[in-house]
Formats: structure tokens, sequence, C-alpha cells
């Protein structure tokens, strides 16, 4: 049983690492992390082309 919370663990690290990696290298998760911090989601890269390609989810600029 310890060895399984062992392992786990370092997939949970694993994928936690993974994840920085890619908001490090990905200039457009980069930037959408900085706007989520900021409180500015709606400027990210990532919520602008959700709204673009998934216009009846995402409400509009303004609407609630």
């Amino acid at each position: 049983m310890e060895k399984l919370g062992k392992s786990i663990a370092i997939m949970l690290a694993s994928a936690a690492l993974i994840g920085l990696l890619v908001i490090l290298f990905n200039p457009t998760y980069r930037k959408t992390a900085v706007c989520i911090l900021k409180n500015e989601s709606t400027n990210s890269p990532v919520w602008q082309s959700n709204s673009d390609y998934y216009p009846d989810l995402v409400p509009k600029t303004g609407e609630k």
C-alpha cells in the first residue's frame, strides 16, 4: 500500500512538472497564465479562441 502511495505521488509530481513546462514554453499558455494572475481572463488568447470557436457557449464581453 505504501508503494502505491509513492507511485501516485510520483505521477502527480510528474504531471505538475509537465504542466508547468507547457506553460513556460508555450507562449499562448504563458500569456493566458499571466492574464489569469492579473484577473483579466477575457484578454487571454485561449479565451478569445474559445469565444470565436464556441460563440454560443462563451458570453460576450459585458454580458452576464
